[in-house]
């Protein structure tokens, strides 16, 4: 604000002098005349601001791009509650659901792993670097990029093929922040490589320092998870049929492939017993109750309509019946058998079977 004052007074008082900056630096004016002591006091205050602006810390990328903008997410969601709850849409009402859920689930899991290598990280005494490096392969690297590639490659384009063309704005948005995310978990990454193989307890400056930077990433997911939810569940069941919907999730599960579809599944099927044991003790002190109400999902996904309760599986109902109804009787049945390979890639820092 001073900048832009001072700078109109500048533009105004020095219209008819040339561009020479020796000349407008130097004690006189072109006119031979001394500056007044106005003239000086603006000229302080433009060298303060400017050096307020240079010691400046400029903020990360990622938390500078327009999707976090809170005015457009809040526009996004409402537009998408007003496709719920009126008339809009080519699936009626009474045929309106969400199936999707494996994205969901997909999602929960990144972020409880990140909960629970924050909490060992936080621990006495810390885990080793090789045992945090272990339980990054496995949380980032195979899954949180297989999530990555899930909604870069196949969920957003289809939002953006499949739902109007006045969303195609907050598409981009959501597909920006899942982009903003992946910057972060690969600088994180690059932290968790560079620790020491010796399998010792970390220092507990360095082991801190890395709960944080869980902390911060398990956050900016659940912010992008929670404004995904609000977006893409109203838009997706007013737009969508079932059918459509069920074809899409073939298509997720034919890119993942057969063996790392099946490791996806345990870690999901884990994040909905966790969910819902802690959803169900309340908040008696239960590991992961604050993780459950971090996430942003509650009653607003859900309206009313003619007396009944139009669900998608993602606003506090009972998750198991929920991964019952979409997962076939064949998959479920072989979650056992596929446990003890999915505890052994996910190690016992992420894994709780």
């Amino acid at each position: 604000c001073i900048a832009q004052a001072v700078g109109l007074s500048a533009t105004s008082s020095t219209r008819q002098s040339p561009p020479d900056h020796g000349a407008r630096l130097g004690p006189r004016s072109k006119m031979g005349e001394h500056r007044s002591p106005c003239s000086k006091a603006l000229c302080a205050l433009l060298l303060l601001a400017a050096g307020a602006c240079a010691s400046r810390v400029e903020p990360r990328a990622e938390l500078r791009t327009s999707p976090w903008d809170a005015a457009a997410r809040s526009f996004d969601r409402l537009r998408a509650r007003a496709q719920l709850s009126g008339d809009g849409g080519a699936v009626p009402r009474a045929q309106r659901c969400f199936m999707v859920n494996g994205w969901h689930w997909h999602n929960l899991l990144v972020q409880l792993h990140l909960d629970r290598l924050q909490q060992a990280l936080e621990s006495e005494p810390p885990p080793s670097g090789p045992a945090v490096q272990h339980a990054w392969a496995h949380l980032w690297t195979f899954s949180a990029v297989a999530l990555e590639g899930t909604e870069g490659g196949l969920f957003f384009p289809w939002l953006a093929k499949e739902l109007p063309p006045a969303c195609a704005p907050a598409v981009h948005r959501l597909a920006a922040l899942s982009a903003a995310e992946q910057v972060r978990g690969a600088a994180l990454a690059a932290r968790v490589k560079s620790l020491d193989r010796d399998d010792v307890p970390l220092e507990r400056g360095k082991a801190t320092s890395l709960a944080r930077s869980c902390a911060e990433l398990r956050m900016a997911l659940t912010a992008k998870h929670a404004h995904a939810l609000a977006l893409a569940v109203p838009l997706v069941a007013a737009h969508l049929t079932a059918a459509e919907q069920a074809a899409f999730n073939q298509r997720v599960l034919s890119s993942l492939g057969i063996g790392a579809a099946r490791l996806h599944l345990v870690g999901m099927h884990e994040v909905v017993e966790a969910t819902d044991r802690a959803r169900a003790a309340g908040s008696g002190g239960v590991r992961g109750w604050a993780f459950v109400q971090s996430l942003g999902v509650g009653p607003s996904l859900s309206s009313k309509s003619g007396g009944g309760l139009v669900g998608f599986g993602v606003d506090g109902c009972d998750q198991r019946t929920v991964f019952r109804a979409r997962i076939p009787w064949v998959a479920r049945s072989l979650i056992p058998r596929w446990r003890r390979l999915y505890a052994k890639r996910a190690g016992p820092l992420l894994c709780e079977c």
